[in-house]
């Protein structure tokens, strides 16, 4: 009897099992994904679960959730980079909730007399000089290894890497610079696990190996630094001209965030570096360039007259004028923030129903309709099915985005945008001596093209006048500094703001910080004579290798020095997004 009756108890316990095991397979087979009537995390259950919880914890959480939630999702459909951020849920959901949970609360109008900038103002802990390279890109002077190799990477806020022209690189464009020799330095050491690298770039790809080394600035060192050392440049099919041969590029030097770098799984960016090693207070840099358009000298083995400012660690109000606008990071890849419409003129360029942006999307739809669907069956991830059907109707309301980038010399525009533009708009009246600053541009000319409106989400208003968008062509007439570019598409609709953009207006980016989380602020550069003189006495009082000019009206040329930066390069022109 107890035999019977203990069989009876463990057959019940195995049903038991069994029907648990049945419900938690159901839970996760349709539980955990998305459905007709759930698209994203709910706001509601967002706020309840957040509690107490700040703002940037509430990302975090809801990051983390959506990871969870959509692993391997994505594996259920073939589709390429291009079209890929029409099937990530995590953009739709960043849009939603900025404007339901205010996750990325936007200061409108920050006064840099009131509230957060004062603590950090004058906190700028080191301020590195940049030089200007074929009137477009900025240089600033490293020295790798032990003794010194030194070296003029360009400063790029689009990418996370610090790099350089190896010896190993026998192409001609790499015959023509300074390269690193690993011989030469005792304070080199071999990454064997994590050794290749492989960045591609607007206008061509790299292909090398990564590094120990010893990093040096003017004003500090850092030990153990990983440094990618390039053993093949490679330029883009449809480039029209080597921009690592014209240019004579000897590498570059990354400033955008961790997900970007190749050595993430290594080592922090260099800006998380120096703060984590005390050389910085706050997670912050910023760049100040001088719209003085002469061209920099090279001294003996120097440049003697600085173009731009890197200040790292925090803001310089006496570089701008006016209230520092700051805009929220919309994600943390390109320093990327989100834009409500872009005009040129009267035309609506972006980026919802009648504008140029949105003409694109419908054919972009069309053509993902005919690729993956209709389907004559429902797939047996009908969860998915039901998801694309759903990204395909959102398409068209995918909101665009604003890059900010220093290694892109002009403004740029996705390809379909660009060609009525360029359509619209085509060279007029004489340029041709803007870049040494002598030439006011005619106002028939100013007539002749329009302004260039940017609105952010936050009803912030950025107008570009002809003049801060004109530049000399081949023939020295005035052409808009405005390229193609097609930003991949899992990031969006994006529009970069160049180096020419920052002539104008002073750049702040922002890692971390609390109440505003990761941003980019935007305000009005001073110009002149004494912000000039306030640049050199700041670089005289902390970089002990920095002499003044004597002369700061002259007009100066690059010689050729080291098979080094000719001054021989003709303007071309189109100028492209090198990084």
């Amino acid at each position: 009897m107890r035999q019977n009756l203990a069989i009876i108890v463990v057959r019940y316990q195995l049903q038991l099992l069994f029907l648990l095991l049945i419900t938690i397979l159901l839970l996760q087979e349709y539980g955990l994904c998305y459905s007709n009537s759930q698209d994203q995390i709910n706001n509601d259950e967002l706020i309840e679960i957040s509690g107490n919880m700040t703002e940037e914890d509430v990302y975090k959480w809801a990051s983390n959730y959506l990871d969870e939630r959509t692993a391997g999702e994505d594996s259920d459909l073939q589709y390429s980079d291009s079209e890929s951020f029409l099937i990530d849920p995590r953009l739709d959901y960043i849009y939603n909730s900025s404007k339901r949970l205010q996750v990325y609360k936007t200061i409108n109008v920050l006064n840099v007399k009131d509230e957060i900038i004062p603590y950090r103002v004058y906190q700028t802990n080191i301020i590195i000089p940049l030089y200007e390279v074929k009137n477009s890109l900025f240089v600033c002077k490293i020295r790798i290894g032990e003794p010194e190799q030194e070296f003029w990477p360009i400063i790029d806020t689009g990418s996370s890497n610090l790099w350089v022209i190896g010896d190993e690189c026998n192409q001609s464009s790499c015959q023509k610079v300074k390269r690193y020799s690993k011989y030469l330095s005792r304070s080199f050491k071999r990454i064997s696990k994590y050794d290749n690298i492989s960045v591609i770039f607007g206008t061509g790809k790299i292909y090398g190996k990564l590094i120990l080394e010893t990093l040096k600035f003017d004003n500090f060192q850092l030990n153990g630094h990983v440094i990618g050392i390039i053993e093949e440049v490679e330029n883009t099919e449809n480039s029209r001209i080597d921009v690592f041969d014209a240019i004579e590029l000897e590498g570059v030097l990354g400033l955008g965030f961790t997900q970007m770098s190749s050595s993430k799984s290594l080592q922090l960016p260099l800006i998380e570096r120096l703060q984590q090693q005390g050389l910085i207070q706050e997670n912050v840099f910023s760049i100040y360039i001088n719209d003085h358009r002469i061209k920099p000298i090279r001294n003996e083995d120097k440049l003697s007259k600085p173009r731009a400012l890197l200040l790292l660690g925090g803001i310089d109000s006496n570089l701008f004028q006016g209230d520092l606008h700051i805009l929220p990071v919309i994600r943390e890849h390109y320093w990327q923030v989100e834009l409500e419409s872009l005009h040129i003129g009267e035309t609506k360029y972006c980026c919802d129903l009648g504008s140029l942006a949105y003409e694109w999307e419908s054919l972009e739809n069309e053509h993902l309709s005919r690729k993956f669907g209709p389907f004559e069956d429902p797939p047996m991830d009908l969860h998915i099915y039901n998801k694309f059907n759903k990204t395909i109707d959102k398409a068209s309301r995918t909101p665009g985005y604003v890059i900010f980038d220093s290694g892109t010399s002009f403004y740029t525009l996705p390809n379909f945008e660009y060609k009525k533009f360029s359509q619209d708009y085509k060279p007029f009246g004489d340029c041709s001596q803007i870049h040494l600053g002598t030439q006011k541009i005619d106002p028939k000319v100013i007539e002749h093209f329009p302004n260039i409106t940017y609105t952010f989400k936050d009803g912030l208003k950025l107008i570009i006048t002809p003049e801060l968008y004109l530049t000399p062509n081949e023939q020295g007439k005035c052409k808009p500094g405005i390229m193609m570019i097609d930003v991949p598409g899992e990031y969006g609709h994006s529009y970069i703001l160049g180096s020419l953009f920052m002539r104008y207006y002073y750049t702040t980016y922002s890692k971390n910080i609390p109440r505003i989380g990761s941003s980019v602020g935007i305000a009005k550069a001073k110009h002149g004579k004494e912000t000039r003189r306030y640049i050199y006495s700041r670089l005289s009082s902390t970089n002990e290798s920095f002499v003044p000019p004597d002369d700061d009206e002259a007009e100066f040329y690059w010689t050729k020095l080291n098979g080094r930066l000719s001054n021989n390069w003709k303007f071309p022109s189109v100028l492209y997004n090198l990084f």
